[in-house]
């Protein structure tokens, strides 16, 4: 008698791809399909998702649009803390699957832990990535306005507000200290979880230094599908992939290529693309922004 397929479910705020986190989620997904594991999804609704069989019991989009009414924003800011409505759906879900491993990504604001709490009621063995440090660093990435910033250690997540980390809003960094010191205090990543996949040394060592037992987090570096062909010999410039952000360091990257007069290529978007082209454009930088690519597109660069 043969065993019964074994059973994924992968949770993530979006089920399309807009940054690395989530083409992670989906690639994580596509091995274990591949190493003969069914994949079930749970995932928050958008106009971009992909194509989903389980999307009837996605919660309802939160999108932080300020121009929606008070009430419905106090609504969303109580599911951002502990949204009851995505603990109900999944729920639901899994009453419907088979689930031996519950593997989550980045839950944080719009599915919020509560998706955790659910897995736990069923009796399922919980693993997170850490794609960022949220769960030590209430704005994510331990950098503000002024730079790297580690204020909050040791539980003082009003720093969060009083240095507006979030969007430099007082609002919007008032909602979050709310969130994370109830998190906190309630230690719902810690209890809920039952490992903590970290894809670098740095998280793994910048979350013990923050409070974090080692036993508790596995360094699982990410990983990407190699080429059909691998590349041989020296290419003609250096090519940088990925999101373009504070916290990636581009302008060292690109104040390196004008001082050397490498040449380099950008490929990827995101919150600086429009002021890293205009720093370059300033250093005369032999930089070439070639935008989002994939697939074929992505590999032809690396040729």
């Amino acid at each position: 008698m043969s065993e019964p397929i074994k059973g994924l479910l992968s949770v993530n705020s979006y089920h399309y791809v807009r940054g690395g986190s989530d083409a992670m989620y989906f690639s994580h997904a596509q091995v274990f399909q591949r190493a003969g594991w069914e994949n079930t999804f749970f995932s928050m609704k958008h106009p971009d998702n992909r194509p989903c069989d389980t999307e009837q019991y996605f919660a309802e989009r939160i999108d932080f649009d300020m121009s929606v009414g008070l009430a419905e924003r106090m609504i969303q800011a109580g599911r951002i803390i502990y949204s009851r409505q995505a603990e109900s759906r999944l729920l639901a879900l899994l009453n419907t699957r088979r689930v031996d491993v519950a593997h989550f990504h980045c839950i944080y604001h719009h599915l919020s832990p509560s998706v955790l709490v659910a897995a736990r009621r069923r009796g399922i063995p919980t693993v997170m990535t850490a794609h960022d440090l949220k769960i030590a660093c209430p704005a994510y990435k331990m950098m503000n306005s002024g730079g790297v910033c580690e204020r909050c250690k040791g539980g003082k997540v009003w720093n969060v507000l009083t240095h507006r980390c979030i969007k430099d809003s007082s609002a919007a960094s008032a909602l979050i200290a709310v969130e994370s010191a109830v998190h906190k205090s309630l230690r719902l990543y810690d209890r809920f979880t039952d490992r903590i996949v970290v894809p670098s040394r740095f998280y793994f060592d910048k979350l013990v230094e923050w409070g974090w037992r080692p036993e508790k987090l596995a360094y699982v570096p990410n990983f990407i599908e190699p080429p059909p062909t691998v590349p041989t010999g020296v290419g003609d410039y250096f090519l940088y992939l990925g999101r373009i952000a504070t916290e990636k360091g581009l302008r060292t990257f690109v104040r390196a290529a004008a001082l050397a007069g490498v040449p380099v290529k950008i490929a990827g978007t995101g919150p600086d693309l429009q002021s890293l082209q205009q720093f370059a454009q300033t250093l005369a930088a032999p930089v070439e922004f070639v935008g989002f690519k994939s697939g074929e597109a992505l590999w032809s660069l690396v040729d």
